[in-house]
This record gives C-alpha cells, sequence and structure tokens, in this order.
C-alpha cells in the first residue's frame, strides 16, 4: 500500500471528509468498496465488507466508534460506493 494509491482519512466525530464539501458518517466506509482498512487505536484493522469482497474473509470486527482514520483508495473522486451493489 503506497501514499500514491491511498489517501488516509482523519475520523472526526464519527465524519470523515469523503470528498470535498461532502462528509458522511465513517459507519457507511464500512460498506465501501473504497475504505481497505480503519485505524483503531493504535493498529490498522482490514476493512470486513472489503474482506468480503476478496474473498479473503475476516473474522475482525470493527469499532466503529474508536476508528480515528480510514484508508481509502478513492483516488478519481467518486465518493461512497456501496459493496452491496457488487455483491447483489
Amino acid at each position: 500500500m503506497t501514499k500514491k494509491n491511498h489517501r488516509f482519512i482523519d475520523s472526526v466525530g464519527g465524519m470523515v471528509q469523503c470528498l470535498p464539501g461532502k462528509k458522511e458518517e465513517v459507519v457507511r466506509c464500512r460498506f465501501c468498496i473504497h475504505s481497505s482498512q480503519f485505524r483503531e487505536g493504535g493498529r490498522w484493522v482490514p476493512s470486513p465488507g472489503r474482506a468480503f469482497c476478496l474473498a479473503s474473509r475476516t473474522t475482525v470486527d470493527v469499532d466503529l466508534k474508536r476508528v480515528s482514520a480510514v484508508c481509502c483508495n478513492d483516488m478519481n473522486g467518486e465518493g461512497f460506493s456501496s459493496i452491496f451493489s457488487i455483491i447483489s
């Protein structure tokens, strides 16, 4: 994972600046195809939604109340895109 293909978005008060002028609740990131990891406390936790889509399954649940940042690979400014559009 390089800085060129991911951006790290701080979570403040349970919100992230998804796009310029558009904030999203961090809970939505859990189901977004662009989020790959969550910084929970001092460690990065794989996104459960991403793991499901990649069939690399994870049993770790993310405590969204403790998330301080999201690792996002949306470098084209698409914004939130639900994983459910892929798996349905």
